[in-house]
C-alpha cells in the first residue's frame, strides 16, 4: 500500500481511524473500496509516535492543520463579533436552535409557494422542543390528497452544522421558492416533504457555546456517568444495536452507544416520528457531514442481505451524478464497506425495522479531493458560512434528481388516485377480513 495518501495528522476527525493513548497498531483502510483519504486529529504529545505508525503501515501523511485549537478560536471569535439580524438568512448563517424554531414558525405563517404545518417530535434531555415541518402542495381549499413522503432529518451529530443548514435551505426552497425554480412545483406535486432540521438540539446548542465546545458530537445527558456527558445518538437506534460494532460502552467516548437501545429521548423521539410515517415514507435521508458520500444500510454489517441493493445504488447515483457534474465528487456505497462498520444508526433502523427501503445517510460537503471546496477541506466540520448557499444549491439539484427516481419507482399518487388506494395500503387487510367473514362466516 505504499504511496497511498493518508491525510490527517493534526487534522479534524472524519473517519473512524482514531489513535489514542496507549498507542496501538494502525489498522490499514481498504483503499480498494474508497480510493480516498482519512482525517485524524492527534494530540501534540503523540505526534511523533503517530507518524511512526503511519510509516510502518506503508502510508504517507500530510499535516493539514498545525493547531486545531487556533482554528477553533478564530472561528469562535468571528462568530462572537457577528451582528445577527432579527431574522437570520438561512443561506449564509448557521442558525442556533431557538433561531431554527423561530424560522420554522415564520415559514408556517408566511410560506408563499407551499402549505406548511409545524409539529414537534418531543422534548430533548434538557427540555428543548424538537420541531419539524410538513410541506405540501398549495391548495385553494378542499381536501388534500395524501402523497408519499420524503422524510429528512439533520443535526443528529452536534458539530455537523452544514446538515441543519441544508435542511433549513430545503425548507426555504420548497416554502418560498426564492430562486424561482420551476422544479419546486413538480417536487410538491410528486411528494409531501417532512423535515426536522435539528434532532439533537442540546448537543447542537452546546457546540455553539464556546471555542472549546465546537466539536461536540453527542447529546448532553447526565444519566450515565458522573462527569462524562452524552450519548452518540447515531449509535443508539435499536436495529442491530451493538456498542462493539463501531461504538463504545465507555460513557466518556465520543461514540458511546448508551446503556441500551433508545436510552435517549432524542432517539426515542425520532423512532416514534418515523414509525408514524412508515407506511407513506418512500425516501428517508438523515443528513450528516462531512466527506461527500451517499451511504446506504446496513452500517452494522456490510454483508447483511439487501435484496434491493441495485435500487439503493441506482437512486443514490441519481444524486451523485448531478453533484459530480457540479464538481463535487460523491462516492456511493454501503456505509460499513465504504467507511466503517457502525451499529445503531438511524438509517439502519428506518430500513431494517420500519421498512423504509430507500434510507440513506448523505455525508455533505466538504470532500477530500473535491476541487470545488478543496481549500475548505482543512476546516472539515467548520465549513465557512459563506459556503452554505453553494452547498445547498448544488445539493438541492441532486435531491431533485433523487426524488424523481423514487417517484418513478413507486408510481406515486395521481390526481385521480391517492396513496390509500395503492396496492400496499394496509387497509386492504381489513377489507379482505370483512369479505371473508361475510362470505364464509366466523369460525
Amino acid at each position: 500500500m505504499g504511496g497511498v495518501p493518508f491525510v490527517g495528522v493534526v487534522a479534524l476527525l472524519s473517519f473512524a481511524v482514531v489513535i489514542s493513548s496507549p498507542l496501538g497498531s494502525l489498522t490499514e483502510p481498504d483503499y480498494s473500496k474508497t480510493a480516498r483519504s482519512a482525517d485524524v486529529m492527534v494530540g501534540q504529545a503523540h505526534f511523533d509516535d503517530v507518524q511512526r505508525l503511519i510509516r510502518s503501515a506503508g502510508l504517507t501523511s500530510t499535516v493539514t492543520i498545525e493547531n486545531v485549537q487556533k482554528v477553533l478560536d478564530k472561528d469562535f471569535n468571528e462568530r462572537r463579533r457577528e451582528k445577527r439580524s432579527v431574522q437570520p438568512d438561512v443561506t449564509n448563517t448557521y442558525l442556533k436552535h431557538n433561531e431554527i424554531n423561530d424560522f420554522l414558525a415564520r415559514v408556517q405563517s408566511t410560506a408563499t409557494a407551499a402549505d406548511v404545518t409545524m409539529g414537534s417530535l418531543g422534548q430533548s434531555f434538557e427540555g428543548r422542543d424538537t420541531q419539524y415541518v410538513t410541506i405540501t402542495q398549495k391548495t385553494a381549499g378542499g381536501t388534500k390528497r395524501d402523497k408519499y413522503l420524503i422524510v429528512i432529518d439533520a443535526g443528529i451529530h452536534a458539530r455537523e452544522w452544514i446538515a441543519p443548514a441544508m435542511a433549513l435551505n430545503i425548507i426555504n426552497k420548497l416554502a418560498f421558492n426564492p430562486d424561482n425554480d420551476t422544479d419546486v412545483a413538480e417536487m410538491l406535486e410528486k411528494f409531501d416533504w417532512v423535515v426536522a432540521p435539528s434532532i439533537n438540539p442540546d448537543g447542537y446548542e452546546y457546540s455553539h457555546e464556546s471555542r472549546y465546545t465546537r466539536l461536540w458530537r453527542k447529546t448532553r445527558t447526565t444519566k450515565h456517568h458522573s462527569y462524562c456527558r452524552g450519548v452518540d445518538p447515531n449509535r443508539n437506534f435499536g436495529f442491530d444495536w451493538n456498542p462493539a460494532v463501531g461504538g463504545s460502552s465507555d460513557p466518556c467516548s465520543d461514540i458511546y452507544a448508551g446503556p441500551r437501545a433508545f436510552s435517549e429521548p432524542e432517539t426515542e423521539n425520532v423512532r416514534q416520528w418515523l414509525t408514524n410515517m412508515r407506511n407513506r415514507a418512500k425516501l428517508y435521508l438523515t443528513l450528516h457531514a462531512y466527506g461527500q458520500y451517499m451511504l446506504y444500510p446496513y452500517g452494522s454489517d456490510e454483508n447483511r442481505r439487501r435484496e434491493d441493493e441495485d435500487l439503493l445504488v441506482e437512486v443514490a447515483n441519481a444524486f451523485a451524478n448531478v453533484l459530480n457534474s457540479k464538481g463535487r465528487r460523491y462516492s456511493v456505497g454501503n456505509s460499513a464497506g465504504l467507511l466503517y462498520p457502525a451499529a445503531g444508526g438511524a438509517d439502519d433502523y428506518a430500513k431494517g425495522e420500519l421498512g423504509i427501503s430507500l434510507s440513506y445517510t448523505p455525508e455533505l460537503a466538504p470532500g477530500a479531493d473535491d476541487p470545488k471546496v478543496q481549500t475548505d477541506w482543512r476546516v472539515g466540520f467548520m465549513l465557512p458560512k459563506r459556503k452554505i448557499k453553494s452547498v445547498a444549491d448544488d445539493t438541492w439539484e441532486g435531491l431533485k434528481a433523487m426524488a424523481r427516481r423514487v417517484f418513478d419507482e413507486y408510481d406515486n399518487a395521481t390526481d385521480d388516485d391517492d396513496v390509500s388506494s395503492r396496492s400496499d395500503w394496509d387497509g386492504w387487510d381489513d377489507i379482505f377480513d370483512e369479505w371473508n367473514d361475510d362470505a364464509f362466516g366466523d369460525d
